[in-house]
């Protein structure tokens, strides 16, 4: 291998997704994942030369041979390809050959090839030692097992062969290699970048996990218009992932919003990307509406994005929504539910056979009942809770994470009943909620975590958010938030 500074590429990305959203006042989005990009890098130039054929130069053949180096027909390929900065930082870098020929099975060497000056059209077996043209070999880089194989039929692509080089790859410039064979009896050729059929010919893959993502400040926000006047909010969009982001504009969405909305003093453009860590802004202006005094809506508005290749090339378009709320006739009941947390009450465990509350620690693989009730103001409520088992209940890794639990369970809603707090003469309401579990092991401290998700945030596609719990009840938690629960014993 010889490496120079200095092709074509084609880039091809799968994205995972993960939403961070919660909706009270001013609040941020995060929209963040990672992207296992694969890119395709096209040969500069290959060919071989042959020890029987002397003055003959290949590097106009859809094919390169290999044969048996120390014969008298021996045949060596040569190939060389250029990689770029933002392809070989932390990736994966495969060599790909097509094989369109092989007489018998037998083991390729690949091997670094002495400089990258190598003439294409001028190679020959005469003047491969040539200081301007020509061209050596060093020792076994890698190896691979090629089976034999006849020419494919029409229609038909032929054995492929992937070698990983990454080893052998330590940042942008040219690469040359030789291919070499030194079994008797046998001679192998692979298809060359000549070949028309593009599927057919050399390549090498860049495959590299690059973070991709936005954050969206704000994404929810309340606007409190004076009548006959407007209200309006500055977004700021930034890139917080590898990948370029390319702001596309906005839209409203026909199905919820009721507003008219402008914008101003944009930043963004929609012709440049953001790269990671850029930020760019616009103004949401929302105008008063005298058809909607006296009825207070969530709007919607959608902020319009994709991500780019290596090329730059765009990818799927995309949406995300950015909420706002009109306060200027909010309804006292409608206030309650945006500012008053719903509270988890009377949380305990069954036998679910007695239905009494349980007066010895739980024990693995039985079945329980949790009960508890949820005091809120929403109409509805989703409600799970999952278990933790915590060696340090006063350690921040107790229950920390959803992610950590041992067991969970999704609570069946009962009847719904009047609660115990009002908010300017909006009674809350109340509904007791029972899981069944059957008791997962566990060594430690037994910790439980209520989880919530109201109508809205069904409506929303929010995630669940955690339920707290009120003191005075009795119960001992593993925070100060009243958010982890340790199962204890009836008193």
């Amino acid at each position: 291998m010889h490496k120079t500074l200095g092709n074509t590429l084609k880039t091809t990305a799968k994205y995972g997704l993960l939403l961070t959203t919660l909706l009270s006042g001013f609040v941020n989005a995060k929209v963040i994942g990672n992207a296992t990009t694969v890119t395709t890098v096209e040969l500069d130039k290959d060919t071989y030369i042959q020890k029987n054929d002397v003055g003959t130069n290949f590097g106009n053949k859809w094919f390169m041979h290999v044969a048996k180096i120390s014969g008298g027909g021996a045949k060596v390929s040569f190939i060389q390809f250029t990689l770029g900065d933002e392809l070989t930082s932390g990736a994966k870098v495969e060599l790909v050959l097509t094989a369109r020929k092989v007489v018998n099975e037998t083991l390729v060497q690949l091997r670094p090839a002495t400089n990258t000056s190598w003439d294409e059209t001028k190679l020959t077996w005469d003047n491969r030692w040539d200081a301007t043209d020509g061209v050596n070999y060093g020792d076994v880089l890698e190896t691979f097992t090629v089976a034999a194989q006849d020419i494919p039929a029409d229609g038909e692509t032929g054995n492929s062969y992937s070698i990983d080089i990454t080893a052998h790859i330590d940042g942008p410039g040219s690469y040359s290699f030789a291919l070499t064979n030194e079994d008797q009896w046998t001679d192998t050729s692979f298809f060359t970048r000549h070949q028309s059929n593009s599927d057919k010919r050399p390549k090498v893959l860049i495959t590299k996990d690059k973070s991709y993502g936005f954050s969206l400040s704000p994404s929810y926000f309340l606007v409190n218009p004076d009548p006959q006047a407007s209200s309006q909010q500055t977004v700021t969009l930034s890139n917080e992932g590898e990948v370029p982001l390319q702001y596309k504009g906005m839209a409203a969405n026909d199905d919820i919003s009721h507003d008219q909305f402008s914008y101003t003093d944009n930043t963004c453009s929609t012709s440049e990307a953001l790269a990671q860590g850029q930020s760019c802004s616009f103004k949401v202006v929302k105008s008063y509406d005298p058809t909607r005094d006296a009825v207070s809506e969530h709007d919607l508005v959608m902020l319009k994005y994709s991500y780019l290749d290596a090329q730059g090339n765009e990818g799927a378009p995309m949406k995300y929504p950015i909420y706002i709320r009109d306060s200027s006739a909010e309804p006292t009941a409608a206030q309650a539910k945006r500012r008053v947390a719903p509270q988890a009450k009377s949380f305990r465990l069954t036998d679910t056979t007695t239905d009494n509350e349980i007066t010895n620690l739980p024990v693995s693989g039985s079945d329980y009942d949790i009960k508890f009730t949820v005091d809120g103001y929403h109409n509805s409520y989703r409600t799970l809770v999952a278990l933790f088992d915590c060696v340090d209940t006063t350690a921040d890794s107790c229950a920390a994470s959803f992610n950590d639990n041992i067991g969970y369970v999704e609570a069946t809603a009962g009847t719904p009943g009047t609660g115990a707090t009002s908010y300017q003469g909006n009674n809350s309401a109340t509904t007791d909620f029972t899981g069944s579990i059957t008791m997962p092991s566990y060594a430690n401290t037994l910790v439980a975590r209520a989880y919530y998700r109201s109508d809205f945030d069904e409506s929303a596609a929010n995630r669940f958010t955690s339920l707290v719990a009120s003191g005075g009840q009795g119960m001992t938690f593993a925070d100060g938030l009243g958010r982890k629960i340790i199962i204890q014993t009836a008193q």
